[in-house]
């Protein structure tokens, strides 16, 4: 039986720990028309300025997590990357120049993966950047960096178009070349880490929508929708996350929740428009 309620109390921070669902790299080659190329599965992010043939060569990245798990109303408590030094053979081997210090930036408006180019890049602002400072050693790990503010405006309704990561100046023969999520060894892939927490009375629920419906026999939850469903996301009664799904865009999905324990959760129903919750029970 479905049963409908206003709000949860919260008493525990949940930790969220994410890859990228996309990044990309954007490069620019003087005479080689490489601005108009789409670099989407390189396996390096990194920021560089060289002469390749003698003419100047730049590179700048993209990098955009899925923050839609993070329920509306949490409060961030912290949120950190930590980005991984590439020495793959063959291509830039680890970081170079004495002047290599880079910056992460908030992109604010949105850009495709599949298209975007060094002509077509987002915009960025510099208000919360985060600074890495000149590297130290050819592979040097830059962890903890902290884009907690960022962060937090990114968890806005239509604001999160992801990091841009570009050096601070963009001097030849200086950069910092990390692993990508394309990279051969998944744990050198960027990673972003984000605590937050629910305060009491935060959430309200959508009880009278009519664009959702949940039902659920004793092993799974039915969630129907007016329109596709894009991720479904269940939390327990202390606000840590225990299922996210990714929807494949379609207008009904099904969950498994056998492995559940008997007490009340919270469902989270995102489509394009709008984000739901529902109270049910496991009994």
């Amino acid at each position: 039986m479905f049963s409908c309620a206003t709000l949860i109390a919260v008493s525990q921070n949940t930790t969220l720990t994410l890859n990228p669902d996309f990044d990309n790299s954007l490069g620019y080659h003087d005479g080689w028309d490489t601005d108009v190329n789409v670099y989407e599965n390189t396996i390096q992010t990194a920021a560089y300025a060289n002469l390749a043939s003698g003419t100047p060569n730049y590179n700048r990245a993209l990098l955009h997590f899925d923050l839609s798990g993070i329920p509306t109303g949490a409060t961030i408590v912290s949120a950190k990357i930590n980005l991984y030094a590439s020495g793959n053979p063959g291509l830039l081997i680890g970081h170079f120049g004495t002047n290599n210090s880079a910056t992460l930036q908030r992109a604010t408006n949105t850009w495709n993966h599949s298209t975007v180019t060094w002509n077509n890049q987002p915009l960025a602002t510099d208000t919360d950047e985060v600074v890495l400072a000149n590297s130290t050693s050819l592979m040097q790990d830059y962890l903890n960096l902290d884009v907690k503010n960022m962060v937090e405006k990114m968890i806005l309704p239509n604001a999160n178009n992801g990091f841009l990561f570009k050096q601070q100046i963009e001097s030849f023969d200086n950069g910092l070349v990390f692993c990508s999520s394309d990279f051969s060894d998944n744990t050198k892939w960027p990673k972003l880490i984000v605590e937050y927490r629910l305060e009491k009375n935060s959430i309200n629920e959508i009880s009278q929508s009519n664009n959702f419906k949940v039902s659920q026999n004793e092993n799974f939850l039915l969630v129907t929708s007016s329109k596709n469903i894009k991720s479904i996301a269940i939390y327990d009664i202390e606000g840590r996350l225990v299922i996210s799904y990714s929807s494949q865009n379609s207008t009904s999905e099904t969950v498994n929740i056998q492995n559940l324990i008997n007490e009340f959760y919270l469902v989270a129903i995102k489509t394009k428009d709008e984000l739901a919750y529902k109270k049910f029970i496991v009994r």
